[in-house]
Parts: C-alpha cells; structure tokens; sequence
C-alpha cells in the first residue's frame, strides 16, 4: 500500500521537473494512470484523500479535475468528517482553476460542504458564471435544481427544472451523446425520460412555492411517460412527490393511491411516512394499518416471469417447479 502512495509522489515529482528545464519522465495522464492505480490499493478515506490531493495540488488544471474535486468533497468531507478540510482544499483549486467548465464543477462539489460549515455560497451565481460561457446541459441543470431542492431554494429549483425540460427531446439527448447509435424509438424513450426527471423535480418545487394545484397538473402531465423496473415501482420519485402533495391538499384517497408502489414494494422512507399519514387520515387512527399494508402487497405484487438457476453442482432448477413452496433469492454482485 505505501509503496503505490511512494511511486505516485515520485511520479507526480518527476512529471513537474519540467518547470526545472528536466526531461520529463512522464506525462500527465500517465501521472493520472499511477494515480488510478495507487487509490485502488489503498482502502481508508485518509488515503485515498492524500492521493486525491496530491494529484490536484500538482495537477490543478488537468481534465480530471473536476471528478477529483468531487473525490475530495465525499473523502474529506464526508468519510472524514471535515467539511471545512475539503472547503479549503477546493478553494485552492479554484484559485489556480479559469477554465469555466471545471470551475462548475468544482463549486458544486464544494456548495454543500461549505453551506454545512456556515460558508453559505450563491448557487446561481455558480450557475451565471457557466452560462457566460455556454448554456447548461440537460445533467446540468437536472443537478443544480437537486441541489437547490435540497437547500430549500425552491425558487432556483423550479428555473432549474423548467429549463431542463426544455432539453427533454430527442434532438438534445443526441446532440448531447452524438455517439451513441441509438434508434429513433430509443431516442424518443430517452426524451421521455427526461421530461420525468424533468416535472418530478418541477412539481416538487411548485409544491413549495405555494402552487400546489399547479404542481399536479406537472405530475398528471408527466406520468403516462413515466417508466417502473421489474417490481412496479417507479423509476423516479414523480408518484411519490405527486402523492405527498396531493396528501397536503388533503386528498388523501388519492394519496394512497399514488403512493402506493413507492411505499409498499419500494425503500422509500418518506412515501412510506406519508403513506402511513394517508391511511390514518381516511381511517381516522393507525389501527388495522399493518393489515391494509399487507393487502396492498398482495394487490401490487407482481407476478414474475419463469425462469431456470443452475446451483453449486450445475444441475438446473425452474422456479416454477418451486409453486407452494417458500423460496429465497440471494443476488451475489448481479451484472
């Protein structure tokens, strides 16, 4: 383990001879391709900080950047416990930092940490300083509106969120990913998909504004586009979002009826609260809500289709030849 640490410090040593009139040993991206190696040797967040710094310190400007910067905020920040470690590290990044890009990224892996420490930062000034330069991506406004939402910047959020929206279409996600050979239907899925992403967080930041009638009318209008993975449940939080604002409007039938897949077959902590709220405000009390939890199982389980596992010796097993029997699944790394 030291000895990676070791070869990465002499390597990153030996590429800034440069600046001494030296031939150098190495270039950056292989300097990069030590460093890949070394913080996949390594296992505590100390180490991987060190690794992650050392590398930005003597590579401020490199094309990993801002993915390292990102490393430093959850290593430092938040593996270690101190925000204001990684604050200050990624100041001195941006000191050395112009390219606009990277600077984006830099700041928004560092506005949560230094907002946690007290050091409240502009997130649209963030956002003003790239947009001189070029309009945000899709990604890019999707995740500003995140961390607006998050911060309870409601107002930024639904900008944010509006604005994406206007790049849910097919024409954007290929000019985004121009190398993908996608079909026009899969273009017109992932077009879709965004315009989910997009009125999930629109609706979600009405909600806060006060524009609760307004924010339905986004989840209605979004969900026939909506998408839900093997067991129903949906693929973003619209019907979860959608079902505590229509609880808060105080429809709560339809809140259970929203909510419904999310709270019962998913692992969200708070459509399941919600969900809990709804039921006791139809039924007046908590009692015989465990009961309506176990129908709602039942009625949204879905039935899965047939299929064959070899076991340890190769010999095949149907789950069909298992009907009546309790059967458990344990999925090792799934690909």
């Amino acid at each position: 383990m030291q000895r990676w640490i070791t070869a990465l410090f002499v390597t990153i040593a030996a590429a800034l001879l440069v600046g001494c009139g030296a031939e150098p040993l190495q270039s950056e991206e292989d300097a990069y391709g030590n460093f890949r190696d070394a913080i996949r040797e390594v296992e505590t967040p100390e180490e991987k900080t060190a690794l992650c710094e050392e590398f930005l310190k003597s590579f401020p400007k490199s094309e990993h950047t801002g993915s390292l910067a990102g490393a430093v905020a959850y290593y430092r920040g938040e593996a270690m416990e101190d925000p204001g470690g990684a604050v200050t590290v990624l100041d001195q990044i941006l000191a050395e930092v112009d390219d606009p890009e990277t600077r984006f990224q830099v700041q928004m892996a560092q506005f949560p940490l230094a907002h946690e420490i007290g050091r409240t930062k502009d997130l649209e000034a963030i956002v003003t300083e790239l947009e001189v330069h070029r309009a945000l991506t899709f990604s890019e406004h999707l995740e500003v509106g995140e961390m607006a939402a998050g911060h309870q910047l409601w107002s930024l959020a639904e900008t944010q969120a509006a604005a994406a929206s206007t790049l849910a279409t097919a024409e954007a996600f290929r000019s985004d990913y121009p190398d993908n050979d996608l079909t026009d239907a899969e273009l017109a899925a992932k077009a879709d998909n965004r315009s989910v992403m997009a009125a999930t967080n629109r609706g979600w930041a009405l909600a806060h504004l006060d524009r609760k009638t307004e924010a339905l009318e986004v989840f209605e209008a979004a969900a026939p586009l909506s998408q839900t993975n093997y067991l129903g449940v949906p693929s973003t939080e619209l019907f979860a979002f959608w079902g505590r604002t229509s609880l808060a409007q105080g429809d709560a039938e339809r809140a259970l009826e929203l909510l419904g897949p999310t709270a019962v077959l998913g692992d969200n902590d708070e459509a399941f609260e919600a969900y809990r709220e709804a039921y006791i405000a139809v039924h007046e009390d908590e009692a015989g809500f465990e009961d309506f939890l176990w129908s709602a199982r039942q009625d949204l389980a879905m039935v899965i289709d047939d299929f064959e596992l070899p076991d340890y010796q190769g010999a095949l097993n149907r789950l069909g030849d298992t009907r009546g029997k309790v059967v458990f699944l344990s999925f090792w790394f799934p690909t």
